[in-house]
């Protein structure tokens, strides 16, 4: 099997609030959610950036699947599991941390990459007038040409970053896209 019946059904990774989600619609879901991780294969090659993706490893997530929900919390306490298994190999402040990990931590170095590429497509941009007038193109070039030196000075600007400069690419390009002139 490829996972334990008990677990898809009481398990609190995958949502069980929709009538439709049986489990065998949940077991088609890991299915499809694993076979559609081979784009990830030529990620470094298009990037430069190795993804790493640990709990994306569909033996972690079977077994996880597997284990009874009330092993997760215990006496109030989230991530127990976890907790108990790394006490004697993780020091107390990492074990104790009660902070949730961040995503998309490789943000800075993916987007130091593309940058040239993102100010080739900026000087594009500017040449739509739907672009012009929808978004600040201003800022986000504000954005690119004061680029920070490093990972930690990036994240004191995460939301400038992020929110601005990567988002007003993507939406920019979309605009761009639905106007017919993505070329």
């Amino acid at each position: 099997a490829l996972v334990e019946p008990v677990a898809v059904t009481d398990s609190v990774l995958i949502s069980t609030d929709r009538a439709d989600y049986d489990r065998r619609s949940r077991i088609a879901y890991l299915d499809r959610y694993f076979a559609n991780c081979q784009w990830l294969a030529g990620h470094p090659y298009v990037t430069g950036c190795d993804p790493r993706d640990p709990l994306g490893d569909r033996r972690l997530v079977e077994f996880c699947l597997a284990l009874p929900v009330t092993i997760w919390q215990t006496n109030g306490k989230p991530r127990s599991f976890a907790r108990e298994v790394l006490k004697d190999r993780l020091p107390p402040r990492v074990v104790d941390n009660q902070k949730r990990g961040y995503q998309n931590g490789d943000w800075f170095h993916r987007l130091t990459q593309l940058r040239p590429a993102f100010m080739a497509e900026l000087d594009r941009l500017e040449a739509s007038a739907s672009v012009r007038r929808m978004v600040n193109l201003q800022r986000i070039r504000a954005v690119a040409e004061n680029w920070p030196a490093d990972a930690d000075a990036a994240m004191a600007r995460d939301a400038e970053m992020l929110d601005l400069f990567a988002r007003g690419i993507h939406y920019s390009r979309f605009i761009r896209w639905v106007e017919g002139s993505n070329a």
